[in-house]
């Protein structure tokens, strides 16, 4: 039962919110806000469910951004991949980056159902990162979509 509370803590929270919290949200001090507004149970310090807290803190719609990019690079590099295979480009080093990397935003993305790491100091700079070689990954790929270059597989 505390666990459950702990975990729906963030969305009741941000339910009862204003309409503007709930588009821009509250900022970086959201978890004491929270804290200090709601009566946690078991001593919980703040809320389990890390897209909650990232919904509260940043707004609907920065999350909202931050989800469709991530989905939108995942999908972009699944879309160049079928593109490269029509054209037998052998798997290259830009396929097999933007794949692992597009994979592991997603596991970040996805870890966020729980927990807040990606979005903590350290977690989102490497977050980033992924994000970022993704993305110059998914140049490459294109790069080589719309010119046939590494039919060689180089």
């Amino acid at each position: 039962f505390v666990y459950y509370n702990s975990f729906m803590t963030s969305v009741r929270f941000y339910v009862e919110q204003e309409m503007i919290e709930k588009i821009f949200g509250l900022g970086k001090h959201a978890a004491k806000i929270m804290s200090s507004q709601l009566d946690l149970p078991g001593g919980v310090s703040s809320a389990d469910f890390g897209f909650g807290m990232l919904l509260n803190q940043a707004g609907i719609i920065l999350v909202g951004l931050f989800v469709f990019f991530v989905i939108r690079n995942f999908l972009q590099v699944h879309r160049i991949i079928g593109k490269l295979i029509k054209l037998r480009v052998k798997y290259t080093k830009w396929v097999w980056l933007g794949t692992i990397n597009a994979l592991i935003a997603i596991g970040w993305l996805v870890s966020l159902s729980h927990y807040t790491p990606a979005i903590e100091l350290g977690g989102r700079e490497l977050f980033a990162f992924h994000l970022a070689i993704t993305l110059y990954a998914i140049k490459n790929m294109q790069f080589m979509v719309n010119y046939n270059y590494g039919l060689d597989g180089e």
